[in-house]
C-alpha cells in the first residue's frame, strides 16, 4: 500500500481465516500511515507556512486550526489548537496568539504554530436576549396520552 520494506507491499485487502494474521496485517498499516504523515505532511504544512510567514504574506488568522509546536514532546504529542485572538508586537506585527485547546487556553508565538488546511467556521457565542419570550414545551398529542392510558390499562390487568 505505502512501499514499506518489511517483506514487501502490505496487502490491505487480504481475506485470510487468520485473524492474528489480519489484526498483524492492519496494525502494519497503521503504523505505515501514521509514519508517512508524521514524516511527509506535517513537514509539508511546517515548512509552506514557514515561508509564507516569513515573506509577510500570510499569518494565522482567527478560526484557523493549528499544531503547536512542543520541544519536549515528539511530533505525533502536539497539541491541536483554534486561535481565538492574535497577539501584535508595538510595531504591528503578530508575534503570537491566543489559542484554545482541548484542555484550555495558551499563548505562543507564531513561530510555533503549524496551521492546518482547515479552520474553524463557528461564530462566536451570542449574549443571551433577556427579553426573549418564554419556552414552551410542545404540547403531548392526543394520541400519545391515549396511549400511555392504553398502556397502564394493559399493565393494570395483567398484575
Amino acid at each position: 500500500m505505502f512501499g514499506v520494506n518489511f517483506a514487501g507491499p502490505i496487502k490491505y485487502h487480504d481475506k485470510g481465516e487468520d485473524l492474528r494474521k489480519r489484526a498483524s496485517i492492519l496494525k502494519n498499516c497503521k503504523s505505515a500511515m501514521w509514519k508517512r504523515w508524521s514524516r511527509e505532511y506535517v513537514r509539508s504544512l511546517r515548512e509552506q507556512h514557514r515561508n509564507l510567514w516569513r515573506n509577510g504574506q500570510s499569518y494565522p488568522k482567527i478560526g484557523d486550526v493549528v499544531i503547536v509546536h512542543d520541544e519536549d514532546q515528539p511530533r505525533n504529542r502536539w497539541k491541536l489548537a483554534i486561535v481565538t485572538r492574535l497577539i501584535t508586537g508595538k510595531d504591528n506585527i503578530i508575534r503570537g496568539a491566543v489559542l484554545k485547546t482541548g484542555k484550555g487556553t495558551i499563548e505562543r508565538a507564531v513561530q510555533h504554530l503549524h496551521p492546518l488546511e482547515l479552520s474553524c467556521d463557528r461564530q462566536p457565542r451570542q449574549h443571551l436576549n433577556p427579553k426573549a419570550p418564554e419556552y414552551l414545551p410542545r404540547p403531548t398529542r392526543v394520541a400519545a396520552v391515549k396511549a400511555k392510558q392504553r398502556i397502564r390499562q394493559i399493565s393494570s390487568e395483567e398484575d
